[in-house]
């Protein structure tokens, strides 16, 4: 599905490293759910993806403290520049964002610059070279309060839900250690 790019749209974005999710298993979804309407496929798959991510599959270089610091410090700096960051979270092998992008940014580019500057500078930190992001990012557009208020909840909870912690505010990695500062 296309993603949507309009200015001031505020978006969850979730983006994981390269192989968090096997192509297998993505190609087994597609033949088990191709009976479906596009948008319920669409929806299904990305319920299955959030799921699987939680597990912590590939080599989940961000459940080390100094790449998840090098990649939460990009997605900082880039407040206020492309987008106006709400909330976020760096888990093992993945990342979730809720974001308002600026006036004049397209999303696309925004992921793109954001995804290729952590990438490069986690593959220095690391010492290696190579693809550390999946290609493509998941997006969905925040309908009204009550979608943003979920959303940010699930941002703040999903390392408790991963089992990572006890207390959203205890992962050193997000938005909810901060309370409502963010």
């Amino acid at each position: 599905m296309p993603h949507r790019d309009e200015p001031r749209l505020t978006q969850f974005i979730t983006f994981h490293e390269a192989d968090a999710l096997p192509v297998n298993v993505r190609d087994a979804w597609n033949d088990e759910l191709k009976h479906l309407s596009d948008q319920k496929r669409m929806m299904e798959e990305n319920r299955r993806i959030l799921r699987l991510l939680d597990v912590g599959r590939g080599k989940c270089f961000l459940r080390q403290p100094r790449v998840a610091s090098v990649v939460e410090d990009v997605i900082l700096r880039s407040h206020g520049i492309s987008y106006e960051l709400h909330a976020w979270a760096v888990m093992p092998n993945h990342v979730h964002i809720l974001v308002t992008l600026m006036e004049g940014r397209i999303l696309g580019e925004a992921i793109k610059v954001l995804k290729g500057v952590a990438a490069r500078e986690a593959n220095v930190l690391l010492e290696r070279s190579g693809t550390f992001w999946f290609r493509d990012y998941y997006d969905r557009y925040m309908r009204d309060e009550d979608h943003f208020s979920q959303t940010h909840q699930y941002i703040d909870y999903n390392p408790v839900k991963a089992g990572l912690c006890q207390e959203p505010e205890d992962w050193p990695f997000g938005s909810a250690r901060f309370g409502d500062q963010h």
